[in-house]
């Protein structure tokens, strides 16, 4: 007879499978993967996911029965195995492109070993009893199989951990890469919506963990119900992230300088953009991103960053304010009686806040200070 607990059971074990299957489908038809690598990296995300998900949910219900067993080598090593896959799409959103074969070959090799150390173990050894508390596990503390097994929880948390660290690392850089690259940055292109998605997923690792040494079954319900927050928290942002990076135009801290290059090979470039600067004032644009003035010049993303550190010994973004505020300097001087909106407006700065924070950094005085003292 179908009771409300066992009708909630399996709701909750379904429900990431088939959220996951839509959110996949939905992407590869509704979403630009092919040309967006972030884009790409969630579509592969969740196109694995569910496939790994099945595999333990049959696991589940043919081999255990509730209480869940502690320490299970299947389902942590089911989790470990989504880690590599989640960070690839945290480093694709936020450098424009998937990983290398180098990085996932660092993620994996242990993984690789941990599948080999249990086959051999499994082989040679024989197979632990499933275990449901920690007085169960003593008779068997020094068995191959369940040292194995521990050695998978020290994983499962290590590798916990290095996502958590890595989302982290990889956000802050981000942050530091827009500023330098971009004038101005939609609200859709920044990942504040990523701390959200780390509180989630530590709440879900930690449930997880806690899960792996405690089988009540209201633990496991908890971990199945944050992982389908998490997972679908990640599909929403991760689909209205607007990209501002790609292959053809990667962030400053992806870029391999060449310091071989010397001063009189940018001289061309120089004075083309000394014209777009001070005659065409290109700047003015307040939307203005280093993609623009690399269209214009007809160059690369690579050469350009190389050019402002060898000639200007600066970024885009402080070059560009720089000749915003230089300006800015001007109009007040010779229009004492001109609004500042309209001052900064035209100079090309998409705010006042943004206006004052690097008047303020050019110049040592705020705009009202550098008025009055004329």
């Amino acid at each position: 007879m179908l009771t409300p607990y066992s009708f909630f059971v399996s709701v909750l074990h379904t429900l990431p499978f088939s959220n996951s299957i839509l959110i996949a489908l939905f992407i590869f038809f509704f979403a630009d993967w092919r040309k967006d690598h972030s884009v790409r990296a969630l579509l592969l995300l969740f196109s694995i996911y569910p496939l790994l998900f099945f595999l333990w949910l049959n696991y589940e219900m043919v081999s255990v029965e509730a209480p869940l067993p502690i320490l299970d080598f299947f389902t942590m090593s089911h989790m470990i195995l989504m880690v590599p896959i989640f960070y690839n799409y945290v480093y694709a959103v936020t450098t424009g492109h998937c990983m290398r074969w180098k990085r996932w070959f660092v993620f994996y090799m242990p993984l690789v070993f941990l599948f080999l150390a249990h086959y051999v173990v499994q082989h040679y050894y024989g197979n632990a009893p499933l275990v449901y508390s920690f007085e169960e596990i003593k008779p068997y503390w020094s068995h191959p199989d369940m040292i194995v097994r521990f050695i998978a929880l020290l994983m499962r948390i290590s590798y916990g951990m290095i996502l958590i660290i890595g989302t982290y690392v990889n956000y802050k850089q981000y942050q530091s890469d827009l500023e330098k690259d971009f004038a101005i940055v939609s609200s859709r292109s920044t990942l504040n919506w990523m701390f959200l998605v780390i509180v989630l997923y530590i709440t879900y690792f930690l449930l997880s963990i806690v899960s792996y040494v405690n089988g009540d079954i209201w633990i496991h319900l908890l971990v199945l119900a944050s992982t389908i927050i998490f997972y679908t928290s990640l599909a929403f942002f991760g689909y209205a992230h607007k990209s501002v990076y790609s292959k053809d135009f990667e962030p400053l801290s992806q870029l391999e300088p060449d310091d071989s290059m010397g001063l009189e090979q940018y001289e061309g470039m120089s004075v083309a953009f000394n014209k777009l600067c001070q005659e065409d004032k290109i700047w003015r644009n307040s939307e203005l991103a280093a993609t623009d003035v690399i269209a214009y010049l007809n160059t690369n993303r690579t050469y350009f960053s190389q050019f402002l550190k060898q000639v200007y010994n600066t970024n885009f973004r402080t070059c560009v304010n720089t000749y915003r505020v230089n300006e800015a300097q001007h109009l007040i001087r010779e229009n004492p009686d001109m609004n500042m909106m309209d001052i900064y407006v035209q100079c090309g700065f998409a705010s006042s806040s943004s206006f004052n924070e690097w008047f303020k950094k050019i110049t040592g005085k705020a705009p009202s200070e550098y008025k009055e003292r004329l």
